[in-house]
């Protein structure tokens, strides 16, 4: 009995001191190579590990992940004390990081990645030179992966994080330099066959090439010359070998026809276009002739220049008229209709031996520009509002006269 009555009086004793002591707080579950700090309200104890290998702990409550695995924390005071298991997790597999390299400002970055990976882990790009995750973070697959394409000059590597939220960088990094582009071409992107346009650009010292030459060629000054439709690039290059592009479109326009209407007396080209300027060939551009069709007025060789949406120019064959082809009527038999100055500036003088009824002034476009009537063998038309140009008269309906107004 009295063994009984001594033993009892020690496990309370021991019982008293355990209940007396605080709980372990702090995080008891931590990555492998990571401190934390466990502690106890209740003063004066001291700390140990049960597996040192796995978790150390300082006199102060230390905690060291040592190892992979489980260990068991005790605090003690006196003849008492309290315990608490801790959990060190494994890091991420390390895989070297892969990538990098010279890109061009404007372009779409260079990939950085790891040769393998893990599906159970995520990754993240992370910047060395501002001590920074970059971007989203990717799913491992097993396999190599891509984790971002940096457009910014720097130093970087990858991170993984496992299902414990342990981290750890990859083996080694990658380095990024950024070149500076040339600024962007200039110029009308669209040309006509057998016609030219030129491009710029601001930045100096590049050279100027076609990927399609038979389709729109460059020379070394920018000239681009339309060879057949379709599409070309252009490109301009730094000798960092850098460039800026335009895109090219080659428009086929076709030459012009200019057909003649002898019932109409007039030159007709082809519809279609944005405009028109008729020429002659011995005295060079006609003023006002600026409609698709021309009513003839002269002997001579007449061509057309037009231009199309694009703003292209082009000229139509030559065209041959003969005074002979225009039929010219008459009043009287004796033709004593007359006409003067011609070339007028002012006013125009018309006689005739009959009374004139209808004075009607028509324009190369065949355009009716004056129209009176009369009843006089002698009048007087004035003229000054008429545009420089030449004019066809018409007395009565029938005589049809040339007249230049200067």
């Amino acid at each position: 009995m009295k063994w009984f009555s001594f033993t009892l009086a020690i496990f309370l004793i021991s019982f008293s001191s355990i209940a007396a002591i605080a709980p372990i707080t702090g995080v008891t579950s931590i990555c492998l190579g990571l401190h934390t700090t466990l502690s106890d309200t209740t003063s004066g104890g001291t700390w140990s590990s049960s597996n040192t290998t796995v978790a150390t702990i300082s006199s102060t409550g230390g905690l060291f992940g040592a190892g992979v695995g489980t260990a068991i924390i005790t605090y003690t005071i006196a003849a008492g004390f309290v315990t608490t298991q801790v959990t060190i997790n494994s890091l991420p597999q390390v895989y070297p990081v892969v990538g990098g390299g010279t890109y061009c400002e404007g372009g779409n970055g260079v990939p950085v990645g790891i040769s393998g990976s893990d599906p159970t882990n995520i990754y993240v790009l992370y910047s060395v030179d501002s001590s920074t995750a970059t971007g989203p973070t990717y799913v491992g697959t097993g396999t190599a992966l891509t984790v971002g394409y940096p457009t910014t000059s720097g130093v970087y590597t990858v991170y993984g994080i496992n299902g414990a939220g342990c981290s750890t960088p990859m083996s080694g990094n990658v380095t990024i330099v950024v070149k500076p582009a040339p600024a962007p071409v200039l110029g009308n992107p669209i040309v006509c066959t057998g016609t030219i346009t030129t491009l710029t650009d601001t930045t100096t010292g590049g050279t100027w090439s076609s990927v399609a030459p038979a389709i729109a060629n460059v020379d070394a000054s920018g000239i681009v010359t339309g060879v057949t439709a379709g599409t070309a690039i252009i490109s301009y290059t730094l000798p960092t070998g850098c460039a800026a592009t335009r895109s090219i479109s080659v428009e086929a326009m076709a030459i012009p026809i200019v057909t003649y209407n002898s019932g109409a007396i007039t030159f007709y080209a082809t519809p279609g276009y944005t405009s028109y300027q008729w020429y002659d060939s011995s005295q060079g551009m006609i003023p006002g002739a600026t409609a698709p069709s021309l009513a003839a007025f002269d002997s001579g060789f007449f061509y057309v220049v037009v231009t199309n949406s694009y703003g292209c120019k082009r000229a139509s064959a030559l065209f041959e008229f003969s005074m002979e082809e225009l039929s010219i009527g008459s009043i009287t038999p004796n033709n004593e209709v007359q006409l003067y100055p011609n070339p007028a500036q002012n006013e125009l003088t018309i006689t005739s031996p009959e009374k004139i009824k209808t004075i009607t002034i028509s324009n190369l476009s065949g355009q009716t520009v004056f129209n009176h009537s009369y009843n006089s063998a002698n009048v007087h038309v004035h003229i000054q509002d008429l545009p420089t140009g030449v004019y066809f008269v018409k007395i009565n309906g029938q005589q049809t006269t040339k007249l230049v107004k200067q």
